[in-house]
């Protein structure tokens, strides 16, 4: 259960940089409501107290300017997204409450919130948000006056009203179930996802490292075979460096076979790691000491800085450069070797 909690946190993080959208968004809303307000009061001719209203809304940037001076000692970002979400909820209650309460139209952005807290939080903060938006919803019906709005007669107004906050609880705790389900199982495909591409990658690397340890034993075991048969033709007190010889020849392959056990026991995914082009070569010359002269560098970049799986593409490139020594004689030209970028490929 916590691996995979902690696999979906990978895969779905929320941290500040996740929420940066979900900030823009509501610096968005706070410009929104003050041109929704000024075309109300200036425009439509509707009496609403503008100073309150400007102050609630105010406060809104206000916080965000707050959270991106102070983000970096918030631990947890889960519980910052849903304390904004929550403030948020607050202010749009205050805001109705002075412009209409149950009867502005807009009490419909209590429903956004919900939808925001299942996007960034998950279900229990979603449940926890869908009882808060309504409790305040229905406090707006406690008010006595709805300034600004005549919205039918009085015998019809409180059970339109009524079928207003009804409807609103019927749709807001099913979208909350439904949101939870529909983003759960996001998360499930993409873990799936994530750990085939997983899964992926080690049998790339494998690969890789088997056509690598095929070349690297092929060397040990002909000098075996070589040893062998000149041990049955030769004379036993001349054998002993022979002998000896085999001797190292068995350990390299002994050897060669453990870092393949070693790396199919648990396959991981080998980090990516930022190093300039030379680095590179130097790598492969590091594990192919004997090539000498043999090869000829042309690197298009030396200073050139680069992010990948190091290891991997050593070997990788290590048996491609031993191939091309294997079918190349001495009286041939060198083997040349060209690194150079191509857009995102080396």
């Amino acid at each position: 259960m916590m691996k995979e909690r902690e696999r979906n946190q990978r895969i779905l993080p929320l941290g500040v940089s996740s929420l940066s959208w979900f900030f823009r968004l509501r610096l968005f809303s706070a410009v929104s409501q003050l041109a929704l307000i000024g075309c109300s009061v200036f425009f439509l001719d509707v009496a609403l107290p503008l100073i309150p209203l400007v102050m609630l809304v105010a406060l809104i940037p206000l916080s965000q300017l707050l959270v991106n001076i102070f983000h970096s000692r918030l631990s947890d970002e889960r519980i910052l997204g849903a304390s904004l979400l929550l403030f948020d909820t607050l202010i749009l209650t205050s805001i109705l409450s002075f412009s209409g309460g149950a009867a502005n139209p807009f009490s419909i952005v209590y429903f956004l919130h919900v939808v925001l807290s299942a996007l960034l939080l998950g279900k229990k903060w979603t449940w926890f948000l869908a009882g808060v938006t309504v409790v305040c919803f229905g406090m707006l019906f406690l008010e006595g006056g709805h300034a600004g709005h005549s919205h039918m007669g009085h015998g019809n107004y409180s059970i339109h009203l009524a079928g207003m906050f009804f409807s609103y609880c019927l749709v807001v705790l099913m979208s909350a179930y439904f949101l939870g389900k529909i983003i759960d199982e996001l998360r499930t495909k993409e873990a799936r996802l994530y750990e085939l591409e997983s899964k992926q990658n080690a049998l790339l690397s494998m690969t890789a490292l088997s056509a690598n340890a095929a070349h690297e034993l092929s060397t040990p075991l002909a000098t075996i075979e070589l040893v062998a048969h000149e041990l049955q033709s030769g004379d036993l007190q001349e054998a002993q460096e022979d002998l000896a010889l085999l001797k190292q020849e068995a350990q390299r392959c002994k050897q060669i076979l453990s870092e393949i056990c070693s790396q199919s026991g648990t396959p991981k995914l080998e980090p990516s790691e930022s190093l300039r082009m030379i680095d590179i070569k130097t790598a492969l010359l590091n594990s192919m000491p004997v090539i000498g002269d043999s090869v000829i560098w042309e690197i298009s970049s030396e200073d050139l800085m680069l992010t990948l799986p190091i290891r991997s593409l050593v070997i990788a490139l290590k048996s491609l450069i031993q191939n091309a020594l294997d079918a190349t004689s001495l009286e041939q030209p060198p083997v040349k070797v060209t690194l150079d970028v191509l857009g995102n490929t080396l």
